[in-house]
């Protein structure tokens, strides 16, 4: 795919915490409120792999073939597709997010890379960063996965800000209010698109 249509390929990266999934949300009715069409996508894609790597604690070369499973399911079943005619794809992770948690658990990045070789790469990347602390003060009112230690955590947001600056994301301070993260996000949008 080419660079214009990647760039309709928005995704939202973060640790735990950090307001992927309400961002997805906000951005996908706003630019629906302006006619443009939009397909969201969560990572995992799949009720049955979120559940279980939610559950279970397979070794992070397991845990790394599922999710690349996982998203060229959905790649292959949703987001090409709805970029080819023409659909915004707004999606709550990506294969950045493996590039983060998978190599915080040990793995190098060239083995996630090969793992994800048939995977679409998003065009614009909002990286919501938050320290660990108040990331997980928003979420302690549910019981933690393992993906939500503290000291993991902070491993996974210093390889995302490192990602971030490799690989040209769009940075975004989550400690704001959600209108305030929303309205940066628009602004740089609008030039994206």
């Amino acid at each position: 795919m080419n660079e214009e249509i990647l760039r309709r390929y928005i995704a939202f990266e973060g640790i735990d915490g950090a307001g992927k999934t309400l961002m997805t949300r906000l951005l996908a009715g706003w630019l629906r409120e302006r006619g443009v069409e939009v397909v969201s996508v969560k990572e995992p894609w799949l009720p049955e792999n979120r559940r279980f790597l939610n559950e279970a604690d397979p070794s992070p070369l397991a845990e790394a073939l599922i999710f690349a499973a996982d998203r060229l399911v959905l790649q292959h079943s949703v987001v090409r597709a709805a970029l080819e005619r023409g659909a915004v794809v707004v999606s709550d992770r990506s294969v950045y997010s493996s590039l983060a948690y998978q190599c915080a658990r040990g793995l190098e990045e060239g083995e996630v890379l090969r793992l994800n070789g048939d995977a679409v790469f998003p065009g614009t990347v909002f990286l919501l960063d938050i320290p660990v602390d108040e990331a997980l003060g928003r979420i302690d009112d549910r019981e933690l996965t393992r993906f939500e230690r503290r000291e993991f955590l902070e491993e996974v947001r210093r390889r995302y800000l490192s990602l971030a600056e490799r690989y040209g994301f769009h940075v975004v301070d989550a400690s704001k209010t959600p209108p305030e993260i929303l309205e940066e996000v628009v602004s740089r949008l609008e030039v994206v698109l």
